[in-house]
């Protein structure tokens, strides 16, 4: 994939957690493990997925890592995410 080709507006990758949860594609297990995925990582459970969706006819896949990112107190304050996009590795 070509640098060029793989810049993205905003608007396209981005989605807050209501807007994925009111997503119509969702069904009640999918919404009860995104439910699940957030509550094991407010609990302190780091998290790892790999996540593939479409734009512009082009196959995107990320590998994503969430971390708690925990206060002196131990009580989760932030979480970490960092993907790295994958795609061109997924054909091989």
């Amino acid at each position: 994939m070509k640098i060029k080709e793989a810049l993205l507006h905003p608007e396209e990758v981005f989605l807050t957690p209501k807007e994925v949860l009111d997503h119509p594609e969702f069904t009640k297990k999918q919404k009860a493990e995104y439910d699940k995925f957030w509550r094991d990582l407010k609990d302190g459970f780091a998290k790892k997925e790999k996540t593939k969706f479409v734009i512009r006819d082009k196959e995107i896949v990320l590998f994503e890592v969430y971390t708690p990112i925990k206060d002196e107190n131990g009580i989760v304050k932030k979480i970490l995410k960092i993907s790295n996009n994958i795609s061109d590795f997924e054909e091989l």
